[in-house]
């Protein structure tokens, strides 16, 4: 009995160990099952957390509970994202990309930054448009206070301007009246001076009329008694011997030369007359002084220019000389203006401008005066020829304008009245030296011989 105890004792021992172990397996395939679907669950759980912070931002959020005690991280961001929508929209709701979309609206092109940066740049500009604005407005209101005391000061001077308009248009009204009653006592006066004036020149040409006939009879009578002298001086130089030609005597003769000094010397001196700076002439011989038609010398092959005068002889330099027909001793010396051994008699008379119209006559005149006196001549300054006349030096003829018509000046017809008289005068000179055989020197060839 005791054997089938302990066999059957055995059997439930077994039985119970595998029923045990039986549920053990059970218990374990029940536990593993819900260990994998927890872990499942924990996955999904890890994804759907992923989801919403990621591992790396826990510890960050773990902050932040520690920060909002008493609430959730979740409810506080969303109380802080609420909070800050209704900053910027005025309301909890709205989307966080609508702020870019107003930003570049309203021009601010760095968006990007934070929003309190451009805040921040919105305000100080903001302030700095208020302030611009203030001074703006001052300025305007300054504006506004000058345009008020311009408009015063305007209406003050338009008043000023009025009241001066009226007094300019009562002093003008009198002023008018004052200058027609003068217009029509000028008018008088310009008509009565006009008749005058008609009156004086009827005169004066009734006058100038007469003078004309009174010239044109002394004009004959005159060549009358013009006629009348040239045969009474033929008649006497009949009878009276007429030497040689004056204008072709010769002077003097070289004695020496000096090659080397450009010098001559000639037998004149201190008791001939001779002075420093006279000048002559130098011809081969006394056959070649022939005057032309014109009374103009000919050429001589060289001139001298006195530079030491001793008692008997002078020493002369070459101012100019003929190539290839030099100075040589026994040419002879020609000087119209001086004789050795008697004083010239010069009548001096025309026009004397060798520089052109605009040279002054009367200064050319004077030179040639001067000249002549410097080398021993004689200028009478009498108004008609003397009988011991030597030369006559005539200058240009003298033009005559066109006679002026009836209607010109007074002053006109003078002027031209005195050019006749002179042109008259200057062919009676050259017609009465002709006929009593006084040498006329033309000026221009007689200024070449000078050399002045």
């Amino acid at each position: 009995m005791a054997s089938r105890s302990s066999g059957a004792g055995a059997i439930i021992a077994l039985v119970m160990l595998g029923v045990t172990t039986l549920t053990f397996f059970v218990l374990t395939l029940y536990f593993y099952g819900q260990l994998n679907a927890q872990e499942t669950k924990a996955v999904e759980a890890e994804e759907r957390l992923a989801r919403f912070i990621a591992a790396t931002e826990r510890d960050q959020a773990e902050r932040l509970a520690e920060q909002v005690r008493g609430s959730t991280v979740f409810a506080s961001l969303s109380a802080q994202l609420s909070q800050a929508k209704s900053r910027l929209f005025g309301q909890p709701q709205g989307n966080l990309s609508e702020v870019d979309v107003a930003l570049a609206d309203l021009g601010v092109e760095d968006y990007g930054s934070n929003m309190l940066d451009i805040v921040r740049r919105l305000v100080a500009d903001v302030r700095a448009a208020n302030t611009r604005a203030d001074e703006a407005e001052a300025s305007f209101g300054q504006t506004v206070t000058l345009l008020e005391q311009s408009r015063d000061s305007y209406n003050r001077t338009r008043e000023q301007l009025s009241t001066a308009a009226t007094n300019v248009q009562s002093v003008l009204g009198a002023a008018t009246g004052a200058i027609e009653t003068y217009k029509k006592g000028l008018e008088a006066e310009q008509d009565a001076l006009r008749n005058m004036m008609d009156t004086q020149r009827t005169n004066f040409e009734q006058r100038i009329n007469a003078l004309n006939v009174q010239i044109q009879q002394k004009d004959r009578e005159l060549a009358i008694a013009n006629d009348q002298i040239r045969a009474l001086r033929r008649d006497a130089s009949a009878d009276r011997f007429t030497g040689p030609n004056e204008a072709s005597l010769i002077d003097g003769s070289v004695i020496s030369t000096s090659g080397a000094e450009r010098t001559v010397t000639i037998d004149r001196g201190r008791r001939h007359r001779i002075v420093l700076g006279m000048q002559f002439e130098v011809y081969q011989g006394g056959m070649v002084l022939r005057p032309d038609q014109q009374g103009n010398l000919p050429r001589g092959k060289a001139k001298l220019e006195v530079i030491n005068v001793q008692e008997n002889t002078a020493v002369c330099r070459i101012l100019e000389e003929l190539r290839g027909n030099p100075v040589v001793r026994g040419d002879v010396i020609v000087n119209p203006l001086y004789d050795p051994n008697k004083v010239y008699t010069f009548y001096v008379y025309g026009n004397f401008a060798p520089e052109g119209p605009e040279t002054s006559s009367i200064a050319a005149r004077d030179a040639l005066v001067a000249q002549i006196r410097a080398w021993g001549g004689r200028v009478v300054e009498t108004d008609d020829l003397p009988g011991d006349l030597d030369f006559l030096i005539l200058g240009a003829r003298p033009i005559l304008p066109p006679e002026p018509g009836a209607g010109a000046p007074l002053e006109t017809r003078l002027q031209w009245i005195r050019a006749r008289q002179n042109l008259q005068k200057y062919d009676d000179l050259y017609n009465r030296a002709v006929v009593t055989s006084v040498p006329i020197l033309n000026y221009n060839r007689l200024r070449t011989l000078l050399d002045y």
